[in-house]
């Protein structure tokens, strides 16, 4: 095959990509279009790997294409397909197979982000091939970890462990290699950032509280630095910027409460302060955008698990409080539908009522109960939203189940937990031990 006709194929290529992605974006050919990607993925990888008969000044990645803007491409392209691949289209019902189907399909995109990572280590652009390397680690570990049966068990934290440290060095390889050019520092200080998050968070999984510490310290410095470069005139996200440094800051608060050091929870709320703050400066920057104000609400809730822990059923009640009025009530009202803003819901009004339990008051418990249990059912009625995996859909019916029943809705908490137990989501043994579930559900299942 002669050197043009290759250009020709692999610019044939870069087309049939575009179809496939127009294809994917609609629900009738979603699963078509995915697949399609996957195959005009493939024919480029073997296109690029010909060396000898590959010319990519053919190919129209950009302005100025070259071999390394080719790999940089296919790394790209493959990185989506990863994502699209750990959809599940159409969204089924729970069923004993679902786990198994997630599985087979993060097992895909993980696969896809290893392949991803070799392309972009074949990029000759130093700063852009350690930044595609780091995605490529940081999702292939998201994916292994849905896609392992064994999640906790020492070969994948080992794996993780590597990879996501591999990932941390990329990084801050491309933030040298970005200082020596006189680039802009901003969004290799951000991805820095981020990467000290992934190990940090896995740190403090395994129990590695030390490193979990300094992984955070750094994720803090990493943050403050790269708002030294921000700047809003050039084009740089802000509102993405702050609400990942607000999320980041909520999961160090948690971080901190775990620690269990001498200020712990002094030190947490603080944090959370702080992550709120950031929170609500994203809303102003992402106007119309839920994921802020679901994020505030998310901050509120810890904070709230800080005050009840303390045994202080009042400054709970108002963090909780607070999480709907700032953020899950505020996202529905510009989106009714909003899933995260349906479900922070539901979590919300159940441990208000359980608060009012606390302190005898039935009425108001009874009343915030019945409020979860119709947020947990918009939220399990919404078929557009991706619902997340199924770990995450095991949670929602898990605690709307514990919403039913305590509102009194005994049939439907316990049709919900049958079905739930015959997926894999819950246990008998479980469901027994839980005092939302056990005496009703067992009164209920016996009469």
């Amino acid at each position: 095959m002669t050197s043009t006709s290759m250009s020709m194929s692999f610019a044939d290529i870069e087309r049939d990509v575009a179809r496939a992605k127009k294809l994917a974006r609609v629900d009738a050919t979603r699963i078509e279009g995915v697949r399609a990607f996957a195959r005009a993925i493939e024919r480029a990888t073997m296109s690029s790997s010909s060396s000898s008969s590959f010319d990519s000044s053919s190919f129209k990645a950009s302005p100025a294409s070259d071999d390394d803007d080719v790999a940089a491409t296919i790394g790209e392209w493959m990185m989506e397909c990863a994502r699209e691949f750990a959809k599940e289209y159409p969204v089924e019902r729970l069923s004993a197979t679902s786990v198994e189907r997630e599985r087979e399909r993060c097992g895909k995109s993980a696969k896809m982000c290893a392949d991803a990572r070799e392309a972009y280590e074949r990029d000759g652009d130093d700063a852009r091939r350690a930044t595609g390397v780091a995605a490529a680690l940081s999702a292939q570990v998201e994916y292994e970890r849905l896609a392992t049966s064994e999640r906790g068990g020492e070969a994948f934290a080992a794996f993780a462990r590597d990879a996501l440290e591999r990932a941390r060095v990329a990084c801050d390889e491309a933030t040298a290699r970005v200082a020596e050019h006189h680039e802009d520092y901003f969004p290799s200080l951000w991805n820095a950032a981020d990467a000290r998050l992934k190990c940090a968070e896995h740190a403090a999984e395994e129990g590695d509280f030390a490193r979990a510490s300094l992984m955070y310290d750094e994720m803090s410095i990493a943050y403050q630095r790269a708002c030294g470069f921000a700047d809003a005139s050039r084009g740089d996200d802000l509102g993405g910027f702050l609400y990942d440094w607000g999320c980041s800051l909520t999961s160090a608060a948690q971080f901190i409460v775990l620690s269990a050091h001498a200020h712990a929870h002094e030190d947490a709320m603080r944090t959370i302060d702080t992550a709120v703050e950031k929170l609500k400066h994203a809303a102003k920057f992402s106007l119309g955008a839920m994921e802020p104000l679901n994020a505030i609400g998310d901050a509120y809730q810890a904070k709230a698990e800080i005050f009840i822990a303390r045994g202080d059923a009042r400054e709970a009640g108002e963090c909780l409080l607070l999480a709907l009025s700032e953020g899950f009530a505020r996202a529905l009202k510009a989106s009714s539908l909003d899933l995260d803003a349906n479900i922070g819901c539901g979590e919300v009004y159940l441990e208000l009522g359980r608060l009012y339990v606390s302190i005898g008051d039935e009425s108001s418990a009874r009343e915030n109960f019945e409020s979860a249990w119709r947020a947990y059912q918009k939220a399990m009625a919404n078929t557009k939203d991706d619902p997340g995996t199924c770990e995450e859909r095991f949670g929602v019916v898990y605690n709307a189940a514990c919403a039913a029943n305590l509102a009194g809705h005994r049939a439907v908490a316990l049709d919900l937990i049958e079905n739930l137990i015959a997926c894999g989501g819950a246990t008998r043994d479980g469901v027994d031990a839980d005092p939302d579930l056990r005496s009703h559900i067992q009164h209920c299942s016996s009469s």
